[in-house]
């Protein structure tokens, strides 16, 4: 009987032992865990969306449904996500937080603040209340782009003259960046060809975002000369007589473009065309050509020519002086026989 009794009592225990983590189970105390992503980043290029989205879950851990407010906070954004969600029993539930920028906001960090609170368990209020949150790292991505602009849009000039371009860089990405500057390669072709000469005084600068620097073009335009055989040995007709003024155009891009871009995802450039005229008159003609160095050697040539010529006519035509002959003996005699009939006066 006594063995009996200490059995009963052995099951009544070892049923109470196992028991004890099914009613702690069933406790109506909440109890969630949240975890969100650690990061995101968000392009701010124009022309991107601006928005980024990042996931949360929200963990009950206890046997009750839980209804959960969400509050979402950012000093620097504007941010979006559920006011509040169902978490169904020893479950997760999972949401999206959106975030957008600013086009053009500065490059850098930010903190994006997730907060969740219990509000409900089983339908009434909890009997404590239970809240987590989360921080998640947002970084605006850099990009880079430049504009370009210029005072003038023509400028002219005549043979051997120097012209000063000036062209203005504006930094409107969202971080410092270098300014490639440079003549596009098909205009400084032309340019070179025709005898321009091109010099740049940089060809990058650092840039602080939405600041402005200057590039400065020095361009010799050509001499007629110059101009006139190449465009003969490109085979192009010129139809300007000896002596004719003439005007010509021609065409300078300036273009720049970002080191950051460049190095990121490949090279974006803007660029700016100015027009110049090449003006002047075409040199005058002569029997041995039209180089002005010809004419002025071959004008001192002929010169030379022409007075050595008319030293040679005019000792030519310089009159001869007759000598007198030398008198006979009988003139001799004849005249001194004069001279004696006279010596008696």
């Amino acid at each position: 009987m006594l063995n009996r009794i200490t059995n009963v009592f052995l099951l009544f225990l070892l049923l109470a032992i196992n028991a004890a983590p099914l009613v702690d189970a069933q406790s109506p105390l909440p109890d969630i865990d949240l975890v969100c992503d650690g990061s995101v980043n968000i392009d701010v290029r124009p022309g991107s969306t601006l928005t980024a989205g990042y996931i949360c879950t929200v963990t009950n851990n206890s046997s009750f449904n839980n209804e959960v407010d969400i509050v979402i906070s950012s000093d620097e954004f504007e941010v979006s996500g559920p006011g509040t969600i169902s978490v169904p029993p020893v479950g997760e539930t999972e949401f999206q937080v959106m975030v957008r920028g600013d086009a053009g906001y500065p490059a850098g960090s930010s903190i994006i603040n997730v907060e969740a609170t219990v509000v409900e368990t089983n339908g009434v209020p909890p009997p404590t209340m239970e809240q987590e949150d989360y921080d998640t790292m947002v970084t605006i991505l850099q990009y880079g782009k430049f504009s370009v602009s210029s005072s003038t849009s023509q400028v002219s000039g005549g043979e051997r003259d120097k012209i000063s371009l000036r062209f203005d860089v504006k930094n409107e990405g969202n971080e410092i960046d270098f300014a490639r500057g440079m003549v596009s390669e098909w205009s400084r072709d032309e340019l070179d060809e025709y005898g321009f000469i091109i010099n740049m005084n940089l060809i990058k600068l650092q840039i602080d975002y939405g600041d402005t620097e200057a590039f400065i073009v020095e361009l010799t335009l050509p001499t007629w000369e110059s101009f006139s055989a190449a465009a003969e040995a490109n085979g192009e007709e010129l139809y300007f007589a000896p002596g004719e003024s003439f005007e010509i155009y021609f065409n300078l891009e300036f273009a720049v473009e970002s080191e950051f871009t460049c190095r990121s995802w490949g090279c974006e450039r803007e660029s700016l065309i100015v027009t110049i005229e090449f003006s002047g008159y075409t040199e005058e003609e002569s029997i041995f050509g039209t180089s002005s160095n010809t004419m002025f050697i071959v004008g001192g040539g002929i010169s030379l020519v022409v007075l050595l010529i008319a030293g040679l006519f005019v000792v030519l035509k310089k009159p001869k002086v007759k000598s007198k002959a030398k008198p006979s003996i009988k003139e001799r005699l004849v005249e001194e026989k004069v001279v004696d009939e006279f010596d008696f006066l």
